[in-house]
Protein backbone atom coordinates (compact mmCIF):
# COMPACT_ATOMS: atom_id res chain seq x y z
CA UNK A 1 0.00 0.00 0.00
CA UNK A 2 1.61 3.41 -1.33
CA UNK A 3 1.90 5.70 2.08
CA UNK A 4 -0.36 8.74 1.02
CA UNK A 5 -2.68 5.95 1.33
CA UNK A 6 -2.49 4.38 4.20
CA UNK A 7 -2.14 7.86 5.40
CA UNK A 8 -5.60 8.59 4.07
CA UNK A 9 -6.88 5.61 5.05
CA UNK A 10 -5.34 6.06 8.91
CA UNK A 11 -7.04 9.02 9.29
CA UNK A 12 -9.99 8.51 8.07
CA UNK A 13 -10.65 5.63 10.62
CA UNK A 14 -8.25 7.94 13.61
CA UNK A 15 -11.21 10.47 13.43
CA UNK A 16 -13.93 8.11 14.39
CA UNK A 17 -16.05 9.36 16.97
CA UNK A 18 -18.67 6.64 18.60
CA UNK A 19 -20.37 9.78 20.63
CA UNK A 20 -21.00 11.80 17.65
CA UNK A 21 -24.67 13.03 17.50
CA UNK A 22 -24.74 11.73 13.91
CA UNK A 23 -23.97 8.24 15.26
CA UNK A 24 -26.10 8.50 18.14
CA UNK A 25 -29.31 10.12 16.20
CA UNK A 26 -28.75 6.98 13.22
CA UNK A 27 -28.35 4.62 16.20
CA UNK A 28 -31.67 5.38 16.93
CA UNK A 29 -33.03 5.25 13.52
CA UNK A 30 -31.40 1.93 13.18
CA UNK A 31 -33.24 0.32 16.83
CA UNK A 32 -36.57 1.96 15.72
CA UNK A 33 -36.34 0.85 12.04
CA UNK A 34 -36.10 -3.03 12.72
CA UNK A 35 -38.25 -3.42 15.72
CA UNK A 36 -40.93 -1.58 13.59
CA UNK A 37 -40.45 -4.25 10.69
CA UNK A 38 -39.81 -7.11 13.10
CA UNK A 39 -42.06 -6.82 16.34
CA UNK A 40 -45.25 -8.89 16.25
CA UNK A 41 -47.99 -6.39 16.03
CA UNK A 42 -51.54 -6.03 14.70
CA UNK A 43 -50.22 -6.55 11.42
CA UNK A 44 -47.16 -8.71 11.75
CA UNK A 45 -47.89 -12.04 13.57
CA UNK A 46 -45.22 -14.29 15.55
CA UNK A 47 -43.65 -16.42 12.45
CA UNK A 48 -43.93 -13.82 10.15
CA UNK A 49 -40.36 -12.36 8.58
CA UNK A 50 -41.30 -8.50 8.37
CA UNK A 51 -44.08 -6.17 8.01
CA UNK A 52 -43.18 -6.24 4.12
CA UNK A 53 -43.40 -10.19 4.40
CA UNK A 54 -46.84 -10.52 5.31
CA UNK A 55 -48.04 -9.23 2.23
CA UNK A 56 -47.70 -12.68 1.02
CA UNK A 57 -50.78 -13.75 3.43
CA UNK A 58 -52.98 -11.17 1.41
CA UNK A 59 -51.94 -13.62 -1.84
CA UNK A 60 -51.42 -17.07 -0.35
CA UNK A 61 -52.16 -19.93 -2.38
CA UNK A 62 -50.68 -23.24 -3.22
CA UNK A 63 -48.79 -23.17 -6.00
CA UNK A 64 -48.42 -19.24 -7.06
CA UNK A 65 -46.15 -16.58 -5.99
CA UNK A 66 -47.02 -12.97 -5.30
CA UNK A 67 -43.65 -10.20 -6.16
CA UNK A 68 -45.04 -7.50 -4.56
CA UNK A 69 -43.68 -8.67 -0.65
CA UNK A 70 -40.41 -10.09 -1.88
CA UNK A 71 -39.32 -6.67 -3.99
CA UNK A 72 -40.57 -4.75 -0.81
CA UNK A 73 -38.92 -6.63 1.83
CA UNK A 74 -35.87 -6.65 -0.20
CA UNK A 75 -35.40 -2.96 -0.48
CA UNK A 76 -36.15 -2.65 2.95
CA UNK A 77 -33.09 -4.89 3.46
CA UNK A 78 -30.59 -2.08 1.64
CA UNK A 79 -31.85 0.60 4.04
CA UNK A 80 -31.37 -1.40 6.99
CA UNK A 81 -27.84 -2.48 5.67
CA UNK A 82 -27.25 1.09 5.11
CA UNK A 83 -28.39 2.00 8.84
CA UNK A 84 -26.49 -0.76 10.33
CA UNK A 85 -23.11 0.92 9.56
CA UNK A 86 -24.24 4.02 11.63
CA UNK A 87 -20.57 3.64 13.19
CA UNK A 88 -18.62 4.94 10.64
CA UNK A 89 -21.36 7.92 9.63
CA UNK A 90 -19.58 11.21 9.93
CA UNK A 91 -20.06 12.78 6.99
CA UNK A 92 -22.77 14.64 7.03
CA UNK A 93 -23.69 15.31 3.37
CA UNK A 94 -22.36 11.67 2.56
CA UNK A 95 -24.71 10.10 5.60
CA UNK A 96 -27.58 11.88 4.67
CA UNK A 97 -28.19 11.91 1.56
CA UNK A 98 -27.56 8.32 0.94
CA UNK A 99 -30.07 7.89 3.64
CA UNK A 100 -32.38 9.93 1.46
CA UNK A 101 -32.05 8.26 -1.54
CA UNK A 102 -32.28 4.58 -0.06
CA UNK A 103 -35.93 5.66 1.11
CA UNK A 104 -36.31 7.39 -2.20
CA UNK A 105 -35.71 4.34 -4.14
CA UNK A 106 -38.50 2.35 -1.83
CA UNK A 107 -40.51 5.12 -2.75
CA UNK A 108 -40.60 4.95 -6.57
CA UNK A 109 -41.43 1.44 -6.46
CA UNK A 110 -43.98 2.30 -3.95
CA UNK A 111 -45.56 4.64 -6.52
CA UNK A 112 -45.23 2.10 -9.30
CA UNK A 113 -47.40 0.30 -7.40
CA UNK A 114 -49.42 2.99 -6.54
CA UNK A 115 -49.88 3.70 -10.69
CA UNK A 116 -50.56 -0.06 -11.18
CA UNK A 117 -53.84 0.33 -9.13
CA UNK A 118 -54.24 3.83 -10.36
CA UNK A 119 -54.52 5.37 -6.70
CA UNK A 120 -55.67 8.39 -7.14
CA UNK A 121 -53.53 11.34 -6.12
CA UNK A 122 -55.42 13.10 -3.95
CA UNK A 123 -55.11 10.11 -1.64
CA UNK A 124 -51.23 9.89 -2.18
CA UNK A 125 -51.25 13.34 -1.03
CA UNK A 126 -53.44 12.86 2.06
CA UNK A 127 -52.20 9.39 3.44
CA UNK A 128 -48.33 9.49 1.67
CA UNK A 129 -47.62 13.13 2.36
CA UNK A 130 -43.96 12.25 3.81
CA UNK A 131 -43.17 9.59 0.74
CA UNK A 132 -43.41 13.27 -1.60
CA UNK A 133 -41.15 15.14 1.08
CA UNK A 134 -38.30 11.75 0.37
CA UNK A 135 -39.08 12.21 -3.33
CA UNK A 136 -38.44 16.47 -3.81
CA UNK A 137 -35.30 16.00 -1.69
CA UNK A 138 -34.12 13.13 -3.62
CA UNK A 139 -35.05 15.58 -6.69
CA UNK A 140 -33.05 18.27 -5.12
CA UNK A 141 -29.90 16.10 -4.67
CA UNK A 142 -30.28 14.98 -8.19
CA UNK A 143 -30.97 18.22 -9.85
CA UNK A 144 -29.45 20.66 -7.79
CA UNK A 145 -30.62 23.64 -10.46
CA UNK A 146 -29.55 26.89 -8.96
CA UNK A 147 -27.79 25.19 -6.24
CA UNK A 148 -24.77 24.91 -8.01
CA UNK A 149 -24.41 28.52 -7.61
CA UNK A 150 -24.11 28.40 -3.66
CA UNK A 151 -21.00 28.66 -2.15
CA UNK A 152 -19.81 26.36 0.48
CA UNK A 153 -23.22 25.26 2.11
CA UNK A 154 -23.51 24.08 5.37
CA UNK A 155 -25.32 20.77 5.80
CA UNK A 156 -27.09 19.81 8.92
CA UNK A 157 -30.28 18.46 10.14
CA UNK A 158 -33.20 19.59 12.01
CA UNK A 159 -32.46 18.89 15.94
CA UNK A 160 -33.79 20.79 19.26
CA UNK A 161 -30.37 22.69 18.86
CA UNK A 162 -30.21 23.89 15.80
CA UNK A 163 -30.43 27.93 15.28
CA UNK A 164 -30.77 29.64 11.51
CA UNK A 165 -28.00 31.85 11.16
CA UNK A 166 -30.98 33.99 9.34
CA UNK A 167 -28.52 35.71 7.09
CA UNK A 168 -29.09 33.34 3.79
CA UNK A 169 -32.47 31.23 2.79
CA UNK A 170 -32.04 27.45 4.38
CA UNK A 171 -33.34 24.99 2.14
CA UNK A 172 -35.51 22.67 4.15
CA UNK A 173 -38.40 20.69 3.54
CA UNK A 174 -40.69 23.27 2.58
CA UNK A 175 -38.27 24.90 0.51
CA UNK A 176 -37.88 21.87 -1.95
CA UNK A 177 -41.27 20.83 -1.84
CA UNK A 178 -41.48 24.41 -3.41
CA UNK A 179 -38.68 24.48 -5.84
CA UNK A 180 -37.78 20.81 -6.43
CA UNK A 181 -41.43 19.77 -7.90
CA UNK A 182 -41.43 20.71 -11.08
CA UNK A 183 -39.58 23.97 -13.36
CA UNK A 184 -42.14 26.45 -12.28
CA UNK A 185 -40.43 28.32 -10.29
CA UNK A 186 -36.75 28.57 -11.53
CA UNK A 187 -36.10 32.10 -11.92
CA UNK A 188 -37.54 32.72 -8.00
CA UNK A 189 -34.85 29.90 -7.07
CA UNK A 190 -32.05 31.64 -9.30
CA UNK A 191 -33.08 34.74 -7.56
CA UNK A 192 -33.06 33.29 -3.81
CA UNK A 193 -29.80 31.40 -4.81
CA UNK A 194 -27.57 33.16 -7.01
CA UNK A 195 -23.80 33.67 -5.19
CA UNK A 196 -25.31 32.81 -1.58
CA UNK A 197 -22.33 32.09 0.63
CA UNK A 198 -22.71 29.64 3.97
CA UNK A 199 -25.90 28.33 2.93
CA UNK A 200 -27.71 25.73 5.05
CA UNK A 201 -29.48 22.80 4.00
CA UNK A 202 -31.32 21.70 6.56
CA UNK A 203 -32.39 18.05 6.01
CA UNK A 204 -35.39 16.74 8.52
CA UNK A 205 -34.25 14.48 11.81
CA UNK A 206 -33.60 10.93 10.33
CA UNK A 207 -35.46 9.86 13.81
CA UNK A 208 -38.72 12.08 12.75
CA UNK A 209 -38.32 11.10 9.41
CA UNK A 210 -38.21 7.73 9.83
CA UNK A 211 -41.15 7.80 11.83
CA UNK A 212 -43.61 9.33 9.40
CA UNK A 213 -41.88 6.64 7.03
CA UNK A 214 -42.52 3.59 8.87
CA UNK A 215 -46.41 4.59 9.22
CA UNK A 216 -46.76 4.77 5.71
CA UNK A 217 -44.92 1.96 5.27
CA UNK A 218 -47.66 0.26 7.23
CA UNK A 219 -50.60 2.15 5.45
CA UNK A 220 -49.13 0.98 2.23
CA UNK A 221 -49.27 -2.72 3.80
CA UNK A 222 -52.63 -1.91 4.95
CA UNK A 223 -54.19 -0.62 1.84
CA UNK A 224 -53.65 -4.21 0.37
CA UNK A 225 -54.57 -5.79 3.33
CA UNK A 226 -58.25 -4.09 3.45
CA UNK A 227 -59.00 -3.36 0.16
CA UNK A 228 -59.80 -6.76 -2.37
CA UNK A 229 -59.88 -4.06 -5.65
CA UNK A 230 -56.52 -3.49 -4.47
CA UNK A 231 -55.14 -7.07 -4.00
CA UNK A 232 -57.20 -8.43 -7.45
CA UNK A 233 -55.10 -5.71 -9.74
CA UNK A 234 -51.79 -7.01 -8.17
CA UNK A 235 -52.75 -10.06 -7.67
CA UNK A 236 -53.32 -10.32 -11.72
CA UNK A 237 -50.51 -8.16 -12.35
CA UNK A 238 -47.64 -9.39 -9.94
CA UNK A 239 -48.23 -13.20 -9.30
CA UNK A 240 -46.82 -16.38 -11.09
CA UNK A 241 -49.07 -19.54 -11.11
CA UNK A 242 -47.90 -22.86 -10.48
CA UNK A 243 -44.06 -20.78 -9.56
CA UNK A 244 -43.14 -23.55 -6.76
CA UNK A 245 -44.11 -26.41 -8.72
CA UNK A 246 -41.83 -24.94 -11.70
CA UNK A 247 -39.03 -24.36 -9.31
CA UNK A 248 -39.01 -27.88 -8.30
CA UNK A 249 -39.24 -29.08 -11.59
CA UNK A 250 -35.81 -27.16 -12.53
CA UNK A 251 -34.05 -28.82 -9.77
CA UNK A 252 -34.78 -32.46 -11.24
Amino acid sequence: MKGKTEELINSYYDQLDDGSPLKLIFKEVLVYYLEFHNTPTDIVSIGDESLFCTIHNYFESEDSHNCVGCNMNESNRRIENFLLGYRYFRDYYATLSTFIFLLYLQVEQIFQYFDIVQLPNEYKLEHFRVFYDVKRWANFLKHPKQFNLVHHPNWVYESPDYVSSGNTPVIDTVFVNRFYAGEKRKEELSSLLFNKQDLEVLFPNPLELIHAFCEAQKRFVLLIRDNPHVREILNDKATIREFYESLSDSDT
